[in-house]
């Protein structure tokens, strides 16, 4: 594991007696060896052990450089990141583009994806990892790869397949069956469930369904439908509803605000999270945002701010927030990083601070995983937050 320490970060006195105790666990799928998009996975077979000490430890010392310039975002225009915490180890888009694993424990590096190219946005939780690709075809598809099986495809004939999110044997991501260049193509959501292999349309319509989330028998999603251009874009106003389904029950509850309400972020407990822009949209830049935590399944007016700040902003375009294990993490002025509990019982925390900005947060279960500009690299930290 590289032991850079270029990072010009400063985390505040008492933040490091905080103990990593959390454990890695839960019930996975597992897909064959087989790489091709028609064939399904096969059964269960794999779940993650509890981490060890070691493994804590491991976590807390990342230390990795990162593909990134210094545009206006350095790491993804919509803010996901190019790394997410894998059990015993960090998942992340390496120099080049390909997708490595590095275990906390014993440092070792394993290539993930070796068929496809172009590897970004990495999702891992409950021993499944996902994340975009490149086939051969030059067409965008999300790939998955559950406990030490094979990579798959999620199988379709959509255009594209991207932005996904996993769940308990479960992948949540987007598709369009039309142009996939075209910023208004039409997109749905679905959830492909890699024990079965089945493909499943959660969210369909008008308009694009985008940013999708998923927790324990829910999905959630941006709805653009409401939108006079029923799209999502980077640089002109848009109006969206976040939508949340109850997979068992096909129940679909609406959370109607004002404005734009997007990139919800999904607990296992219920616990939603999403950036409401309100009626005021600050494209290009993403500015001028509240973040709001409540329950996936009650009343949107129920919703409350996390931050103490009625808006919170910064001078680069995007940074998504983190939610994990009951404690919501964000960026706020590029240099600031806090964390609270989704109950709001207590303030929000001052982690740590870099003068040289932050650029992108996931939570893990182990650690928080940071992303600071550091001389001419982007490098990722990892600081324990138990």
């Amino acid at each position: 594991m590289s032991l850079r320490t270029e990072l010009s970060i400063v985390w505040p006195v008492g933040f490091a007696a905080f103990a990593a105790l959390a454990a890695c666990g839960g019930r996975t799928g597992g897909p064959s060896s087989d790489v091709d998009a028609s064939s399904p996975p096969g059964t269960p077979s794999a779940t993650l052990p509890p981490a060890s000490a070691q493994c804590i430890e491991g976590a807390t010392k990342v230390r990795e450089p990162l593909d990134g310039s210094f545009a206006d975002n350095p790491l993804d225009p919509v803010g996901y990141m190019p790394f997410a915490e894998d059990g015993c180890g960090i998942v992340q888009v390496s120099k080049g583009g390909k997708l490595q694993r590095v275990s906390f424990d014993t440092g070792e590096r394993e290539d993930l994806e070796t068929s496809f190219s172009r590897a970004s946005r990495p999702s891992a939780r409950h021993g499944i990892v996902a994340w975009e690709a490149v086939d051969k075809n030059g067409r965008g598809i999300v790939r998955v790869k559950v406990g030490r099986a094979e990579p798959v495809t999620i199988p379709g004939s959509y255009a594209k397949a991207f932005e996904p999110r996993v769940g308990r044997d479960a992948v949540v991501f987007t598709l369009t069956y039309g142009n996939p260049d075209r910023e208004d193509a039409d997109t749905d959501v679905a959830v492909f469930t890699p024990s079965s292999g089945d493909v499943e349309i959660v969210a369909s319509g008008p308009g694009q369904q985008r940013f999708g989330a998923i927790a324990d028998d829910l999905v959630a999603y941006a709805d653009f439908s409401e939108d006079p251009r029923g799209h999502f874009s980077l640089d002109d106003a848009s109006s969206a509803d976040i939508v949340v389904v109850t997979r068992s029950t096909k129940v679909t509850n609406r959370r109607v605000l004002p404005g734009k309400q997007a990139f919800p972020l999904l607990d296992d407990d219920g616990t939603l999270l999403y950036v409401d822009f309100g009626a005021v949209h600050p494209e290009p830049k993403f500015h001028a945002l509240s973040l709001k935590v409540g329950k996936a399944r009650g009343a949107a007016d129920a919703d409350r701010r996390v931050h103490a700040t009625e808006r919170i902003g910064g001078n680069i375009p995007w940074v998504q927030p983190s939610l994990r294990d009951g404690f919501v993490s964000w960026i706020e002025d590029d240099m600031q990083l806090f964390r609270r509990p989704v109950s709001l019982a207590t303030p929000q925390v001052l982690v740590a601070r870099a003068d040289s900005g932050f650029v992108g947060v996931a939570s893990g279960s182990l650690a928080t995983f940071v992303a600071s500009r550091a001389r001419s690299d982007i490098l990722l930290e990892g600081k324990a937050t138990r």
